[in-house]
């Protein structure tokens, strides 16, 4: 039977051979193709950075990370070495201002008339030694109410440290005045010492109303920005306050040990140092915007 079987042509060897080489060499192609691949694939390595422009959690910390940091604010602003110089300035006329003696006047001012002999030049009027130290308070108190009223046309016209140069000199005469009024009571006679005192204590009160009585309260408004302001207002006022109750405690306890005279010429000296104070610390804000003074830099009053 195998004798029977057709015998293959040349052509169809010719064929087969062609599709014999066709085959290897398309695995040979293949198989270097491959490892082209890998080796391509092993000298890429991939981006992993995030695009800000797709990536849009990427974008926001951008966003975030190009805004400056807020400014502080409330107490620890108060650190900055501009304000913590501003803040010195506006506590220490703030204790200046009570120790000043302004209200050991105010408190004791009945009881310090009736040392100067009031119920001696009110005598005639048939009013008690009480009495007459009020009534000659009300006299002396008087004319601080119309020189509240020039204060706030002079605080811009002339300016607040302006007011403190000139008017402290006052208060400090104003205290040796009384000073030296109390002192002669023992040698004077008439009603000499007592006009005195009035006259003293009428002359301090318009002196302080005239200047360090507003003046450290409108600096303190003044001289901080926005975010500080709250803060050192009352810090400021914490330390008016203290300085109060120490000055309202501690004047009978001076007076009894130092005697009156001493103690007002000590008021005196303190107004003195307040002056100097005032000459080499306190800046002058007339003509000054607000935005000019509270400025987030050291600015022309720093």
């Amino acid at each position: 039977p195998s004798s029977n079987r057709p015998k293959p042509s040349p052509s169809s060897y010719s064929r087969l051979a062609s599709r014999s080489v066709w085959s290897s060499a398309s695995a040979a192609a293949t198989a270097e193709l491959a490892t082209m691949h890998s080796a391509v694939a092993a000298q890429i390595k991939p981006d992993t950075t995030p695009n800000p422009k797709l990536d849009p959690a990427s974008k926001c910390r951008a966003v975030d990370a190009s805004r400056p940091s807020p400014p502080r604010a409330g107490f620890d602003a108060l650190l900055e070495p501009w304000l913590l110089k501003r803040l010195m300035a506006v506590v220490v006329l703030q204790a200046l201002q009570q120790f000043s003696g302004i209200n050991a006047v105010v408190y004791y001012t009945p009881q310090t008339l009736k040392d100067a002999g009031i119920p001696r030049l009110l005598s005639r009027t048939g009013l008690s030694a009480d009495a007459s130290a009020l009534a000659a308070t009300c006299l002396a108190y008087a004319p601080r109410l119309p020189a509240m009223l020039l204060t706030m046309k002079l605080i811009d016209a002339l300016g607040r440290r302006t007011l403190l140069l000139l008017f402290l000199p006052a208060m400090g005469i104003a205290h040796l005045g009384l000073a030296a009024a109390l002192a002669s009571m023992g040698q004077a006679s008439g009603v000499g010492p007592a006009l005195a005192a009035v006259a003293s204590i009428c002359g301090y009160g318009i002196a302080f109303s005239l200047s360090l009585g507003p003046v450290p309260s409108i600096l303190t408004s003044e001289l901080f920005p926005m975010r500080a302001r709250a803060a050192a207002m009352s810090l400021s006022l914490a330390a008016q306050f203290v300085c109060n109750t120490a000055v309202g405690a501690g004047f009978p306890i001076l007076r009894s040990r130092l005697g009156a005279p001493g103690v007002f010429v000590g008021f005196a000296a303190v107004c003195a140092l307040a002056w100097a104070f005032t000459l080499f610390w306190v800046p002058e804000t007339k003509g000054i915007s607000l935005e000019g003074l509270a400025g987030e830099e050291e600015g022309p009053v720093g």
